[in-house]
């Protein structure tokens, strides 16, 4: 009972939401709650607050970071166990975009299959690194591939792969209407000059959520220059923000691996056509992260090594095509 008390407990403390664990865990709210009660009764403390909102006590986080504690030693026993054994069947849980998956993940597979063909890898995508990189923390992912802060943190390990450089991306029509039709000079086929966000402050704009750590970046950077643009939307979806752009809904600001979307609808159409402009100064850090104290296997060490040289190169050949 106590083994089932705190399964249940590690899954409300990872959801903070009874209704979402138990629905997670096809139990119901009441019987959640039940098993949360009989764990704080057995223990004589309270792991939650109910109010204002629901979140974990003192008590309750240090439960929960001993049990995640208890799960890294568990799972590195294992891993020792079965280091280097070819005939393995074993499995990667990797976070990852949505967008930066659909570019990254086909080559890095194939190389990847190629030595490990017993290793499974599974991809949990999620918009937020945020999130990916608690999950890291708490054992749910043992890689991470995105952009993230590389900062001392005592729990993750941060490789840098390349430092991405941010793109306004912006249709023909939208950047005749906003744009030229107000500034004659400007030249649209010279993405070589400091460009002047000021001119695009009456164009309409698609921008990431809040979370995500490139609009963080760049919301900075437009504060800096007390510069203001025309937020019409907001969504953590690359490939739908340059569909969108496409679409003459608004421009957008993506990073350089984004790009790759840019670039496929313009080989498409000879209509319409997306510019592509860099903007000075400013990129965020794309990395491979990973839990510190988590015993790396031989095959995690490859995978972080092919994902390294795959994404090295697919920036080599992007930036050929960059005018």
């Amino acid at each position: 009972m106590v083994e089932i008390n705190l399964k249940y407990f590690l899954s409300v403390a990872e959801e903070l939401n009874i209704t979402r664990a138990a629905e997670k865990n096809f139990i119901s709210q009441q019987s959640m709650s039940t098993h949360i009660k009989r764990l704080e009764n057995s223990m004589n403390t309270i792991l939650f607050n109910r109010k204002p909102s629901f979140s974990l006590t003192p008590a309750g986080e240090m439960l929960f970071e001993t049990l995640n504690q208890i799960k890294v030693l568990e799972d590195n026993l294992l891993l020792r166990l079965n280091d280097k054994n070819k005939e393995i069947r074993g499995s990667i849980v990797v976070g990852i975009s949505h967008s930066r998956s659909n570019i990254i993940m086909p080559d890095i597979m194939t190389a990847y299959k190629k030595k490990w063909p017993k290793i499974n890898i599974i991809l949990h995508q999620d918009s937020t690194s945020e999130n990916l990189e608690n999950r890291i923390i708490r054992g749910y992912l043992d890689l991470f591939l995105g952009v993230g802060e590389i900062s001392e943190n005592e729990n993750i390990e941060f490789k840098l792969l390349h430092k991405e450089n941010l793109y306004l991306i912006i249709s023909d029509n939208l950047l005749e209407k906003h744009v030229i039709s107000k500034n004659k000079n400007f030249k649209k086929e010279d993405n070589s000059f400091e460009l002047d966000l000021s001119l695009f402050k009456d164009t309409p704009f698609i921008f990431d959520t809040s979370n995500e750590l490139s609009a963080k970046i760049y919301s900075r950077y437009f504060e800096n220059k007390n510069l203001q643009l025309n937020t019409i939307f907001k969504c953590d979806d690359a490939m739908l923000r340059i569909s969108l752009c496409s679409n003459d809904i608004g421009a957008t600001i993506a990073v350089e691996m984004m790009l790759q979307y840019a670039h496929n609808y313009n080989s498409l159409t000879n209509k319409n056509k997306l510019y592509i402009y860099p903007i000075k100064d400013i990129f965020v850090p794309s990395v491979v992260a990973y839990h510190k104290n988590k015993f790396m296997t031989a095959y995690a060490k490859d995978f972080i090594d092919i994902a390294t040289k795959t994404t090295k190169k697919y920036h080599e050949n992007l930036n050929k095509v960059l005018i």
